[in-house]
């Protein structure tokens, strides 16, 4: 992988990292509430490990995706929970997110 590569995965990440902590907290809120199933499908997803990531060029921008893996089967229903950056090539400044719901 190369160093843009890398540059335009870091500027993802720093947003994406919000989501996984948010993710974490959910995942405590929803065990004191008793949404057993749907705090431990949160507590899986505030995990970066639980991830696929992947990135795409073009002239001027990368794409850089971050989508819940299916390695897990436990948990091989999920929807959502991931997103997408686009980057900057020049900048490595996001210029857009989707978040996957």
């Amino acid at each position: 992988m190369g160093g843009d590569y890398l540059r335009a995965m870091l500027a993802a990440y720093q947003d994406f990292a919000k989501i996984l902590a948010q993710q974490n907290q959910d995942a405590k809120r929803l065990s004191k509430q008793n949404g057993e199933r749907r705090a431990e499908v949160a507590e899986w997803l505030s995990q970066l490990d639980n991830y696929d990531v992947r990135v795409e060029e073009t002239t001027d921008q990368y794409t850089v995706r971050f989508s819940p893996t299916l390695k897990d089967p436990e948990n091989h229903n999920i929807f959502g929970g991931g997103a997408s950056y686009t980057i900057s090539r020049g900048s490595f400044k996001i210029l857009s997110i989707n978040r996957f719901k």
